[in-house]
C-alpha cells in the first residue's frame, strides 16, 4: 500500500488512461513506468492515443538489461523521493550506464558527463564504487579523471583541501588492486594537494608513485611543488593549512630518511634542471634560506659561481631596472638574491663572502639590506681582505654622499630664513 499513497500526489500533473502506465514496486521506491510515448518532462504525462498499442520497455532500474535504453521513450518517477528533476533522470541513466554498459562510446560520454557533474567528495566515491563493478568501466576510467580533476579545481572554494586530497588517494588505492596506471595528471594533482595540506606523507607516497610509474615532474609541477614549500609563515594559505616544519621541508628537498639511494625521490634530484631556470632556482634558494642550512646555501653559492646562467650575463627584464633606470643582467640579479636570502637567513660570514666574491656595490643594494648588512661588520672575516676593501670604498662614498646631502639641507635652510626675513 505504501507504492499508491505515495503516488497520489502525482496523478494530478497528467490524465493518462491506467492502460499507459504501470506502477511497480522496487527496493528504492515505486516506480512509475509508460510505455510507447515519445520524449517528455518529467511529471508530465500526456494522454495516450486510444488505439495505440503499448509497447512495452523496461526502466532504467532494470537489474540485467537487454539492449541499450531509448532515452526519449522512457519516463520513470521515483515517488518515494516526491519526484526526480531532469538533471537527476539524466544522472540515473548515466549510472545505469557505467554499471551495465559494455559500448566504449557510451561509457566514456556517461563518465564525463558524472565527471562534470560533481558537487562533492561523496559522489566520487560512488562512481568509483560503480565504475568498479564494470571492468569495460573500469578499463576507462583513469582517462575519465582528467575532467574530475578540472571539477575539483572549480569546486576548491566549496571543498576542503585534505577532503580532496583524501578522494584522491582512495581512488589511487582501489584502481591498484587491479593493475591500473592513473594519467600523469592525476599524480600531479595528489602531489599538488598532498603539499597544500603539509601532509609529508601523503606527499611522499605520491612522488614514489610517480618515480614508479616514470611519471616526470616538467618545470610547471616542480615550481608549484616547491613555491609551496617556501610560503612565507602568516600568509593566508599558511593560516588554513598549517605551516611546514623545517626538516620536513629538508627532507623533501635533500632526501627523505627512510629511503635507500636506489629508490630516492626527493627533489634534489632535479637539481641540474631546477638550477638552468631562474624561475625554479628563486624559490629552490628560498626554501634553503627559510630552513636555516648554511652548508647547502654555500654549495648552492658555489655551483652558482660556476653556472653558465652567471658566465653570460645577458640582460634581464626587472622591475629595478625600469624604476631605477639601472642595468640588470642575470650575473647581477643572481648575485644580489643569493645575498638578500642569506640576509634573511642570517648567514653573515657566507654574506661577507658573496661581498667579496661578487661585483655587488653599495649602490647596488637596498636601503633595507644596505642597513643590515653594516650591521654585521663585527662578523667579518679578517682573512677576507677584498670584502674589508669594499667596506672602506663603501664607507667613503656614504660619507661623501653624507656631506652632499647636508651642504644641500643647510643650503635649503638658508633660503628659507631668506624667504621669512623678507
Amino acid at each position: 500500500m505504501r507504492g499508491p499513497r505515495l503516488c497520489q500526489g502525482l496523478r494530478h500533473h497528467g490524465s493518462a488512461p491506467r492502460s499507459a502506465a504501470h506502477w511497480s514496486q522496487t527496493p528504492m521506491g515505486c516506480v512509475r513506468t509508460v510505455t510507447g510515448l515519445p520524449h517528455y518532462p518529467v511529471n508530465s504525462v500526456p494522454v495516450q492515443p486510444v488505439n495505440a498499442a503499448p509497447v512495452p520497455l523496461q526502466t532504467i532500474l532494470d537489474p540485467q538489461p537487454t539492449a541499450p535504453i531509448p532515452p526519449r521513450l522512457t519516463i520513470s518517477i521515483l515517488t518515494g523521493l516526491g519526484g526526480e528533476s531532469q538533471s537527476s533522470c539524466t544522472k540515473r541513466q548515466d549510472y545505469h550506464t557505467i554499471r551495465y554498459s559494455g559500448k566504449e562510446r557510451d561509457i566514456r560520454r556517461a563518465l564525463n558527463s558524472l565527471m562534470a557533474s560533481v558537487e562533492s567528495t561523496k559522489e566520487v566515491m560512488l562512481i568509483v564504487a560503480i565504475a568498479q563493478r564494470n571492468k569495460h568501466t573500469l578499463e576507462r576510467f583513469p582517462a575519465a579523471c582528467n575532467r574530475l580533476i578540472e571539477r575539483l579545481y572549480e569546486l576548491r572554494w566549496k571543498l576542503k583541501d585534505r577532503d580532496v586530497l583524501g578522494t584522491i588517494s582512495t581512488i589511487f588505492t582501489r584502481l591498484a588492486k587491479y593493475n591500473l596506471r592513473m594519467t600523469w595528471e592525476m599524480h600531479h594533482q595528489g602531489i599538488l594537494f598532498a603539499a597544500r595540506c603539509r601532509n609529508l606523507t601523503a606527499l611522499r607516497r605520491f612522488l614514489l608513485l610517480a618515480r614508479a610509474d616514470n611519471v616526470p615532474l616538467g618545470p610547471k609541477q616542480l615550481y608549484t611543488l616547491i613555491g609551496k614549500l617556501a610560503v612565507p609563515p602568516g600568509s593566508l594559505q599558511d593560516r588554513a593549512n598549517g605551516s611546514w616544519k623545517h626538516e620536513d621541508i629538508m627532507e623533501i628537498l635533500t632526501g627523505f630518511k627512510d629511503l635507500t639511494p636506489a629508490d630516492a625521490c626527493h627533489l634534489e634530484i632535479f637539481a641540474s634542471a631546477i638550477r638552468e631556470r631562474w624561475d625554479l632556482l628563486r624559490i629552490w634558494i628560498t626554501c634553503l634560506s627559510r630552513c636555516r642550512v648554511e652548508e647547502q646555501m654555500a654549495r648552492e653559492w658555489e655551483v652558482w659561481m660556476q653556472s653558465p646562467m652567471r658566465r653570460l650575463a645577458r640582460l634581464v627584464n626587472s622591475p629595478r631596472a625600469s624604476v631605477a633606470g639601472v642595468t640588470v643582467t642575470a650575473k647581477s640579479r643572481g648575485d644580489l638574491w643569493f645575498l638578500h636570502q642569506c640576509l634573511e637567513g642570517g648567514f653573515d660570514e657566507l654574506c661577507w663572502r658573496i661581498v667579496g666574491e661578487s661585483d655587488i656595490q653599495i649602490g647596488d643594494l637596498t636601503v633595507w639590506n644596505r642597513e643590515d648588512l653594516l650591521r654585521r661588520e663585527d662578523s667579518l672575516p679578517e682573512s677576507n681582505h677584498t670584502a674589508r676593501m669594499k667596506l672602506k670604498l663603501w664607507r667613503a662614498s656614504m660619507k661623501q654622499e653624507l656631506g652632499g646631502l647636508v651642504f644641500k639641507t643647510q643650503d635649503t635652510i638658508a633660503q628659507i630664513t631668506v624667504i621669512q626675513s623678507r
